[in-house]
């Protein structure tokens, strides 16, 4: 059993907060860097369900990935849409769960809690 993480997500930045477009909330996939209250700082991928369809209708059009065949990206999190409200909750998920170094990327150089 995993060890209760007791940290709290402290400022997290959103990449769709930079487009300058709307975008389709159930289809689209997203950035995110996150610092936790201990100061450790994080990043990592949000895809919708939907996304991953897009993601492989556009790679065998382009030939990107074997044409389709395959898709990969480091640590992908799957979630229903983007919204912040949705993503703070995963996140907050994972924090109580003690997977936030299963899902995330550690981005400030030290040691994951363990």
């Amino acid at each position: 059993m995993k060890k209760q993480d007791t940290r709290e997500l402290l400022d997290i930045w959103f990449e769709f907060e930079e487009w300058a477009e709307s975008f389709n909330e159930k289809d689209e996939n997203t950035d995110v860097i996150f610092q936790l209250s201990d100061g450790a700082l994080y990043c990592g991928t949000f895809f919708t369900y939907e996304n991953l369809f897009s993601q492989a209708r556009k790679n065998r059009a382009t030939g990107e990935f074997l044409f389709g065949k395959y898709f990969c990206v480091d640590k992908p999190v799957f979630i229903e849409k983007i919204g912040k409200q949705e993503i703070i909750s995963v996140i907050n998920d994972l924090i109580a769960k003690g997977e936030i170094d299963t899902a995330f990327t550690r981005i400030d150089g030290k040691n994951s809690v363990g």
